[in-house]
């Protein structure tokens, strides 16, 4: 008799504890908040519940559905009469691959090419002028009007815009010069003083 009265005492005072514990975090400010905002709130939590339930219910139906129109659309495309009928999904599919591995392989080349400066707008100015300037090149020697001797050749320096032509030429490389980590074979800082000036004086 006494163990069965020191265990009804032990459940009542777990109880009571429980009991305080969940008085104490409901007087907590968050806790009373947070109830406060879910009784403000219940008819939407009751429709939100209702619309749970629903869906879970009709999940088969859902898949079946689902399905069913799956089924439905692979038959239309592959149908005879269909205007899919002459595309060859599989080829597509193989493309598709084909390109994402592609674009796999060329995104870190990519990110070299943009941080290198080649996509700033400066270069890309300087590279459709080249372009352009090459177009017409091939414009103008196609018609003939390109000397094709060297008395020809020659006199064509004493053209102003060939001169500058041949300056931009000139400052290419030595721009491309300056921005490699180490002079060419046989060339020295020494012997590239000494010569500039005169060649930068020759170019005027």
């Amino acid at each position: 008799m006494t163990t069965v009265v020191s265990l009804v005492n032990d459940d009542a005072d777990a109880a009571e504890q429980r009991r305080k514990a969940l008085a104490d975090r409901m007087a907590e400010p968050e806790v009373a908040d947070a109830l406060l905002s879910l009784l403000d709130h219940a008819d939407l939590l009751a429709v939100l519940v209702e619309g749970l339930d629903g869906l879970l219910q009709r999940g088969d139906d859902l898949s079946n559905t689902l399905v069913d129109a799956l089924t439905e659309l692979r038959a239309t495309v592959e149908a005879d009469d269909s205007p899919f009928a002459a595309v060859d999904l599989t080829e597509i599919g193989r493309t598709l691959r084909t390109a994402m591995e592609l674009a796999a392989d060329v995104t870190p080349a990519l990110g070299t090419l943009k941080d290198s400066g080649v996509f700033s707008p400066d270069t890309v100015g300087a590279v459709g002028r080249l372009g352009g300037a090459l177009a017409s090149a091939d414009v103008a020697y196609r018609a003939g009007r390109t000397p094709t001797t060297m008395r020809g050749v020659l006199g064509g320096l004493r053209d102003k815009q060939v001169r500058a032509g041949l300056g931009y030429l000139v400052g290419v490389a030595k721009a491309l010069g300056a921005s490699s980590s180490q002079p060419p074979p046989g060339l020295n800082s020494d012997a590239g003083r000494s010569h500039s000036p005169q060649a930068s004086e020759g170019v005027r």
